[in-house]
Order: C-alpha cells, then structure tokens, then sequence
C-alpha cells in the first residue's frame, strides 16, 4: 500500500486513525504540528497526507499549500471538527483530496485514503508512462510497441483502479461518445450491463438545461491542456436529478486531441451541507431577535403578574380600610348641610365648603371602586351593539364642558356602522376615560402655549371591512407623551397628572375592556405634538 503521513495536534486522533490504517498495510507516519509534517516530508516520499484543518500557528489549508507547491502529486485529506462552507470550498479548490469531518468513522478513513493512495499510485504510472515515451522516441517501431504495450498494461491497471473508486470515471471521444466508463458510473447512471458502452453518449447525462454548458466545457478542453472543472446538474436514466462537480482533461496522442478523461463526483451531500449553513447564518440573527423578545414579554408578564397580584391585596386593604371613614365623612357634611340651612343667621356659610367635601368622599370612592373593578376577574355581558350609541352617551359629559372651555371637538361617524359585540356601558367608560385624558393633554398644553393655539379634540369611526373591525380613533393635540411615558402609559397608576388629579387607572381599565372585547387599543404619541388613541373591535358574526 501507500506511505501515509497523519497530522493533527491531538494525539488520540492521530493515534486512532493511525489504528484504523494499520491493518491496511500502510507505512504510517504521525506529526502533531505543521513543522514536523514539513520535516518528515522532506525525509520521506509520502503517497497521502491526512491533515486537521485547526492546529496551532499554521493551519493545515497552510499545510496543503505547501505541500501543493512542493510535491503537487500527494493526496491531501482535510479533516475537521467544525466545518463551515468558507473552509470546505477553500480547501477543495486548493487541490485536496477529500474533506472529512469529525467524527471520522473507521469505515471512511479507510476508504478514502486506500481511494487517495491508488489515485496517488495512478499518477505515478502516468507519469512513469511519459518518461517511457519519452526514451524511446528515437526509435518508432520499437517506442511504437513499446507504448502500445505500456498503454495497454496502464489501461487494464486503469480501468481495475476505478472500478475502485465511488466517483464515476469516464473516457469519451471528441463527439461525447462513451469509450469507458467504471462500475460505479453505470451504477450511478443506472446503465444495464448489456448495453453496449459507445451507444452511451455523455450528453445523457445531463439535464436539458446544462447541455449547452457543457458544450463551452469541452470547447474550454479544446483549448486548455490543463485539468477543467466545473458544477453541473446530472440526471439518471430514470430521471433522478443530482449536483456534480466534473473534472476532465483532454486525451492526445500525437498532439492530437482524440477524446477527454473525466471524474464525476456526486456533490449533492455538499450542497446540502451548504445550503444549511447558509440558511443558518441568514436566520440565526431573526431567531436571536425572536428569542430575545419572547424572553422580554416572559419577564414583563411576570412583573405585570406581580404587579397585580400586589394591586389585589392593595385594592381589597384600600375598600377595607376606607370605605366606612369616608362614608362617615361623607353622612357628617350631608348633616352639617341640613344645619346649615335651618340656622342660616348667625352661622358662617359653609356651602362651598361642605359641596367640596362631599365631591372629594365621592372622588375617593370612585377611585376605590375603579381599583377593584380593575383587579375583579370577571366575564363582561356582551351583545350585538351599535357602538354610536355607547360613544354618544359618553359625549354627552363632555360637549358642553368643551363648549366652555374653548375646546373644538369634531366628531365624524357614519349613519350606520356593523354592530359589535361589546358590553355598551363598558364601552361608554372607555370613551370616557379617553375624552378625559384628551381634555386634560390640551387644557396643559393651553397653558404654556401662544396664543394662537386651539386646543383641538377629533373624534371618528369607521368600518374597516378588510381586517373585519370596526375603528374608532380619538386624536388631541396636547401636550403628547415622550418615550418612556409611551411604554409606561397602559401600566396601573402611572398618570402625568398632578397627585390629587389623576389615580392612573383610566388608560390601564381602558386597554383591559377592550381587550375583554377581543378588541386591540393602540396608543402614538409625540412629546408636545399630541396623541392619538386607536381602537379596534371585531365586527359580529
């Protein structure tokens, strides 16, 4: 068999595949880095050498280089640990062999490198075979023999040789007619034994497509004695398609081109291995982008869980606590009130007062109840609604408080809508709790701006049959809300207002009904430009 030299900087690898070779009867050498190999191989006539594609300083695609530069006829087999398309195609169109990757079975080591060694053994009886020629060309008759015979002997080695080899190896003439082909290639091609080979033209051999490039191959070997390569897709006589990479060079006797010589090599493995790593490095950013933000809305469920967790206990301890002080509160100034107004003379007139504190016990318990209304679990009563009527109730609060306060309000909804399934009075409480919001933006922005500033408040719906929804949009122009405020907006007691001015609680009871509804309420906002509430609801069924 063949000198083999194996390099790698692990030693249980060079130690196992040394193992597998053995029983082969190769003469086998080891180097555990680049600069021993390069030194054995100055010492030795090497017919293979199996080499890691990592190892430190220099790399074995260095080491094939050299290798190419300074024997070219050895047979280089790259193995790795980590493949990539990058090193596989680097390492092919340097001039190796084979490329093998880790882990390497017993089966394949010993199958490529026997197939590299008699390739190896091949190029050398071709090249033995020229030096013959060469001496006796001063004498024809006897070279003319001589050659015959030597060229008889290399074409029977020839021919036992690839009938070795899994690639298909192939003799044609210069019309494409087939004068050999091995027993893998009538395998591959599904060629019946008793088929007479020179019926076969190569040109069967590939799909209709490639037909014509494969014309412009040959025309390249008419003009190139060097080795042609290139991909093409191949196809068996019963129509199972395949990627190939052909190499060829052409056959002249007498500087004469009488046919080429060719290997195919099935790379459909290859382009396997190609097109998943190419589809790995184009989604690998999308799917570290996905998992990103399905991690982030796991986090922020968890916060918002807790947060309402919390905000249960709170909203149950709150009503507990003080629901009875301010009813108490309250019954006191109804009962100072009635006083009031038997002793008018000379009591002082606490009217205002009195009105006041009954307005804010009432405030106190809206907002209590607004807490626990938020954090009740329960199934709203849903019907088929004409949503106009549930936004005209809710305008109703506010036309003349906008009327007084200089608030242009336009409203523009069409006669008739599709109905909605919705609860009215759930659906009135988001009108309102936005129209309350929309006053409050513009009547601060009113406060700081020119005057030429008109405080603005447009109210629409409409169909929208496509995405089967109803869309109702509330827009302001006041004073808008930045970033941070946007993200924070629809979370419970998160307010701009003042304290005493705002619980925080409209926008995050707002969002919830409407998502109760299987509805989407969505929220664009420009710091000082204004905001624009939008919300969809499905339409009935």
């Amino acid at each position: 068999m063949g000198n083999v030299l194996i390099v790698d900087d692990e030693k249980s690898i060079r130690l196992t595949i040394k193992a597998f070779l053995k029983v082969d009867g190769h003469q086998l050498y080891t180097a555990e880095n680049v600069a021993e190999a390069l030194q054995l191989l100055r010492k030795h006539t090497m017919d293979v050498v199996v080499t890691d594609i990592i190892m430190p300083r220099i790399s074995g695609v260095d080491l094939l280089k050299r290798i190419k530069e300074i024997t070219p006829e050895i047979q280089v087999i790259i193995i790795t640990g980590e493949p990539t398309v990058d090193t596989a195609t680097e390492a092919l169109r340097e001039g190796a062999y084979e490329y093998l990757i880790k882990p390497i079975s017993k089966k394949d080591i010993k199958k490529t490198v026997f197939n590299a060694v008699r390739i190896k053994k091949l190029g050398e009886e071709k090249a033995l075979l020229a030096e013959e020629n060469k001496r006796y060309q001063e004498n024809l008759e006897e070279m003319v023999r001589e050659r015959t015979k030597a060229l008889s002997e290399s074409e029977a080695r020839f021919r036992d040789m690839s009938n070795l080899l899994p690639q298909t190896i192939f003799d044609i003439d210069t019309k494409g007619r087939m004068k050999f082909i091995n027993s893998n290639g009538l395998k591959t091609y599904q060629i019946p034994p008793e088929k007479k080979i020179t019926a076969i033209n190569i040109k069967d051999f590939f799909i209709p497509e490639e037909k014509e490039n494969f014309d412009d191959f040959l025309k390249e070997l008419r003009t190139d004695s060097g080795i042609e390569d290139h991909e093409f897709m191949s196809v068996t006589r019963n129509g199972v398609r395949f990627p190939i990479h052909l190499y060829a060079s052409r056959i002249e006797v007498d500087e004469s081109i009488i046919g080429f010589r060719g290997i195919i090599i099935d790379i459909t493995e290859q382009k396997k291995i190609e097109k998943e790593l190419r589809d790995y490095h184009s989604h690998l950013e999308e799917l570290v982008e996905d998992r990103t933000k399905q991690l982030q809305e796991k986090q922020a469920q968890l916060i918002h869980s807790g947060r309402l967790a919390a905000l249960g206990e709170m909203a149950t301890g709150i009503a507990h606590e003080l629901n009875q002080p301010l009813a108490i509160i309250r019954g006191q100034a109804e009962v100072m009130k009635i006083i009031q107004r038997k002793y008018e003379d000379p009591l002082p007139d606490f009217s205002e007062e009195l009105e006041t504190i009954m307005e804010q016990t009432d405030r106190a318990s809206l907002i209590i109840e607004e807490m626990r209304g938020f954090v009740r679990r329960y199934e709203p009563s849903l019907t088929h609604t004409d949503i106009t009527k549930p936004i005209d109730k809710g305008l109703v609060f506010f036309r003349e408080q906008f009327k007084a306060n200089k608030v242009k309000l336009s409203v523009s909804i069409p006669g008739k809508l599709p109905k909605v399934r919705v609860s009215s009075q759930q659906f009135e409480q988001v009108i309102v709790n936005l129209l309350s919001n929309a006053r409050y933006a513009v009547e601060v922005m009113a406060e700081s701006a020119d005057a030429e500033y008109q405080k603005e408040i447009s109210l629409k719906a409409a169909a929208d049959k496509d995405n089967n929804m109803v869309i109702v949009e509330l827009k302001d122009n006041g004073i808008g809300m930045d970033e941070e405020e946007k993200e924070r907006c629809l979370e419970p007691f998160f307010t701009k207002r003042p304290v005493g001015q705002g619980s925080g609680l409209g926008l995050t009871i707002a969002n919830g009904i409407v998502n109760s509804f299987k509805g989407q309420l969505t929220i664009e906002s420009e710091l000082g430009k204004g905001t624009k509430v939008t919300i969809g609801v499905p339409i009935a069924g």
